[in-house]
């Protein structure tokens, strides 16, 4: 299916990533909750195909990535590397599956997820008011309630989303969260 631009047609991915590291922030292992973090973001791996033009994109973005198939695969990959291999095998697998909920409800009418990819071409899809377009209040109040919930977890827990780039500068970021949010650190 021929879809409009590319610019227009995708949940974004640092909220897809956000979502992905709340779905494993009660990992043990930074290992573990980087890798769901990264299972959150693998589906838009059919997304490089924006490199071989627009008219390419829309047909093939939503397809080889966003599947049954595709989170089988980066599930079972996570539980060879992860230290908690089954829990976190299945918050990759939920956190894959989170990404294509997401991209039902918020990439805008017209883009479907073809989920028994590649035995069925036939595309799952949602209609209004359940899809909404990408630049739209729902997924701008997603956006601001997973930052809301990443500073809960930095001050409650000390880490955030930052740890997946670096330790060194997530331990700064804790410790700011942690001063602005005392009262959320001490409240259970």
């Amino acid at each position: 299916m021929q879809r409009g631009g590319w610019y227009s047609h995708a949940m974004h991915p640092p909220t897809h990533g956000m979502i992905g590291w709340l779905t494993g922030c009660g990992l043990a292992h930074r290992r573990d909750r980087v890798l769901v973090t990264a299972a959150s973001l693998m589906p838009d791996i059919d997304g490089i195909v924006i490199l071989c033009g627009e008219a390419l994109y829309g047909q093939w973005h939503h397809t080889f990535g966003h599947n049954l198939s595709m989170g089988l695969v980066i599930a079972v990959g996570a539980a060879v590397v992860a230290r908690q291999r089954a829990a976190t095998a299945a918050l990759v697998f939920v956190a894959f599956h989170v990404h294509l909920l997401c991209d039902l409800l918020g990439s805008g009418s017209g883009w479907g997820i073809p989920w028994l990819w590649p035995w069925s071409a036939q595309e799952w899809m949602l209609e209004p008011p359940l899809q909404w377009e990408l630049v739209s209040w729902q997924n701008i109040l997603t956006t601001v309630i997973c930052i809301m919930a990443i500073a809960v977890v930095g001050a409650r827990r000390g880490r955030t989303i930052v740890e997946v780039v670096s330790v060194r500068a997530d331990t700064a970021v804790v410790e700011v969260m942690q001063r602005r949010l005392a009262w959320v650190r001490t409240r259970r």
